[in-house]
């Protein structure tokens, strides 16, 4: 999920395609979101950095560069 929020943030996921299923449809998340795409990895690599900041979660400084 966390990795999923990163691809929101950075503007290469539309979250109504999560709410409503359609990334899930003929293997969408397999085909668009490969490896080969920067932004995919930079999700990857970095779902984990957040951190509690004035009571929100947030990614750490630097996830969404």
């Amino acid at each position: 999920a966390a990795a999923m929020q990163i691809l929101i943030e950075l503007g290469k996921l539309d979250p109504e395609r999560i709410l409503d299923g359609s990334l899930f449809h003929n293997c969408a998340r397999e085909i668009e979101y490969t490896n080969d795409k920067p932004y995919v990895l930079q999700a990857k690599n970095s779902w984990y950095m957040i951190e509690e900041r004035n009571g929100r979660f947030v990614f750490s400084e630097g996830v969404l560069k």
